[in-house]
C-alpha cells in the first residue's frame, strides 16, 4: 500500500507554524525527521519528481509521474456520515468509469475527509471526468491539479494530534494493518502513569538482544518523552541505554565518576535505560556517553548526535497489525546516591510514580510532555 518515497518530497508543518520541505527522503530518514521535529502535520507529494526544489531553483523541476488526487474535505459536510456517503458515491463513479485507484486515506477521524489517489495511467481520464461532470465533483478540492499538490502522509497524526489519518478500503472502513490504530488499548495509555508491570512479572519481555535480531513487530506504537528538561535552556537528564541489563557495579562506577546522583533503571523494548534526574549540559552529557561508548555501547551517543535529544520510552508497545499490547516496559529499581546540584522537576514528577523521594533545587516545567510514535520497519 505505501509507495516508495524515492521520488517524492515531504512537507512537515512544525508546531510553531513554519514549514520544512525534504526531497527524496528514505523511510529511515523520514522516521528520524519525525522523531526530531515532532511535526504538527506531515504531507507527501502527490506526484513523483526526478528533480525537485521548493525555492531558489537553479534548474526547473522535472516531473517523473503524475497522479490524480480526489481530495474530499470533511469540513464541507454536515457530518462524518454525510462525508462518507459522498466518498462512496465518488468511488462508485470511478469504478463505473474504469478509473484505477491506487490507495484511499481517511484524513482524520474527527470531522471525516478522504483522499483518493489515482494511478498515472488514469490521470487524463480523471481530468476529463472532473471537467465534464462538475455537479458530481462539486465538493472536491479544486487545487488537485496543481503539480506541487501534497496529500496527507499515512499513517500520521492530524493537526493537534487529537486526530489521525489511516488507510481505508473501498467502503471507507479502516485497514488496521496499514494505518494508525483507531482505539489504543486502555492499559497502553496507563503504562506511563505509574501502573506498568514490574519487569520481573513480564513473562515474554522482548529483550534488547531480541530487538536487534528483529523480533519486534514490523509496525508498532510506543509512548515516549524527551530527556530535554522542559522550561530550561540547554539542560538534559542523562539516559544510559543498554542492550542487556547493566550490572550494579557498572552503574555505581558511572555514578561515582560523573557525579550522576540517583539512577532509575527501566526495562523497555530496546533493552534497558538508566535515567538520572540530575540535570547536565550538552557537553557534559556527550562526555558521559563517549565514556560508555568505550565499552562498545554507543546507543545513547548515536541517538543524541542524530536527534539532539534522547528518547525515554515510557510504555509497553502496541503491535499495530494485531492491535495487541506486548509487555516490554517495567521498572527495575533505583540505585541511590546523594549528589548536590539541580534536578529536573518534570522528570522527577514522572519518576516519583515509581519511587517516592524528595529532591532539592529542582528546575524546569511542572511535568514532562509525552508523545506517541509509530515505528515502521517495512
Amino acid at each position: 500500500m505505501q509507495q516508495d518515497l524515492k521520488f517524492n518530497f515531504i512537507k512537515m508543518q512544525h508546531n510553531d507554524g513554519y514549514w520544512l520541505t525534504y526531497p527524496k527522503v528514505s523511510r529511515e530518514r523520514l522516521h528520524r525527521l519525525i522523531q526530531k521535529h515532532n511535526p504538527k502535520n506531515i504531507y507527501l507529494s502527490v506526484n513523483k519528481f526526478i528533480r525537485y526544489k521548493e525555492h531558489n531553483k537553479s534548474y526547473p523541476n522535472i516531473l517523473l509521474e503524475r497522479y490524480g488526487l480526489c481530495d474530499i474535505d470533511g469540513q464541507n459536510f454536515e457530518g462524518m456520515d454525510d462525508c462518507k456517503n459522498y466518498f462512496i458515491s465518488i468511488k462508485d463513479f470511478f469504478l463505473a468509469n474504469e478509473i484505477c485507484v491506487l490507495e484511499i486515506v481517511q484524513t482524520n477521524n474527527t470531522v471525516g475527509g478522504f483522499q483518493i489517489l489515482i494511478k498515472p495511467c488514469c490521470f487524463r481520464k480523471f481530468n476529463i471526468l472532473v471537467k465534464k461532470y462538475p455537479e458530481i465533483f462539486d465538493k472536491i478540492d479544486e487545487r488537485v491539479f496543481d503539480l506541487k499538490r501534497v496529500r496527507r502522509f499515512c499513517p500520521s497524526y492530524n493537526g493537534n494530534k487529537s486526530s489521525n489519518s489511516f488507510f481505508v478500503d473501498a467502503q471507507g472502513n479502516p485497514i488496521q494493518s496499514l494505518g494508525m490504530p483507531q482505539e489504543v488499548p486502555k492499559d497502553f495509555e496507563a503504562d506511563d502513569k505509574g501502573t506498568a508491570e514490574s519487569s520481573s512479572d513480564i513473562p515474554h519481555k522482548i529483550t534488547g538482544m531480541e530487538a536487534s535480531e528483529g523480533k519486534l513487530p514490523a509496525n508498532y506504537l510506543v509512548r515516549y518523552t524527551s530527556n530535554s528538561v522542559y522550561g530550561t535552556k540547554g539542560m538534559y537528564v542523562p539516559v544510559l541505554k543498554f542492550k542487556s541489563k547493566p550490572s550494579r557495579k557498572c552503574l555505581s562506577r558511572l555514578q561515582g565518576a560523573y557525579n550522576l546522583g540517583d539512577l532509575y533503571l527501566f526495562a523497555c523494548h530496546i533493552g534497558y535505560m538508566a535515567i538520572a534526574p540530575k540535570t547536565v549540559q550538552y557537553g557534559r552529557l556527550m562526555k558521559l556517553y563517549r565514556r560508555i561508548g568505550l565499552n562498545g555501547n554507543w546507543l545513547s551517543y548515536n541517538e543524541l548526535t542524530k536527534f539532539y535529544q534522547n528518547f525515554i520510552y515510557i510504555s509497553n508497545i502496541i503491535d499495530i497489525e494485531s492491535m495487541e499490547k506486548i509487555n516490554t516496559f517495567g521498572f527495575e529499581g533505583v540505585l541511590e546516591e546523594n549528589s548536590p546540584g539541580h534536578y529536573s522537576r518534570p522528570h522527577i514528577a514522572w519518576l516519583q510514580k515509581y519511587f517516592k523521594k524528595e529532591y532539592p533545587d529542582m528546575a524546569g516545567a511542572a511535568k514532562v510532555k509525552t508523545f506517541k510514535s509509530i515505528f515502521m520497519m517495512g
